[in-house]
């Protein structure tokens, strides 16, 4: 992910975040490793979304 000065974690303009997700529909992205949860999203409802979209479209199970 890129830092963007006024652009905070709890804001849905994440260009870096978006681009993200639409690689792996692309099916450009085989897997997605982030150190901390919050790191990706502090929204639960959000990350749910996102495993939604990972279970969907990458051929391993979310652990």
């Amino acid at each position: 992910m890129t830092r963007r000065p006024g652009v905070f974690w709890w804001s849905h303009e994440r260009p870096a975040l978006r681009r993200l997700m639409t690689d792996i529909e692309r099916g450009q992205i085989d897997i997605v490793v982030v150190y901390k949860i919050d790191r990706l999203t502090r929204s639960f409802s959000d990350f749910s979304r996102m495993v939604d979209v990972f279970e969907r479209y990458v051929n391993r199970p979310v652990n």
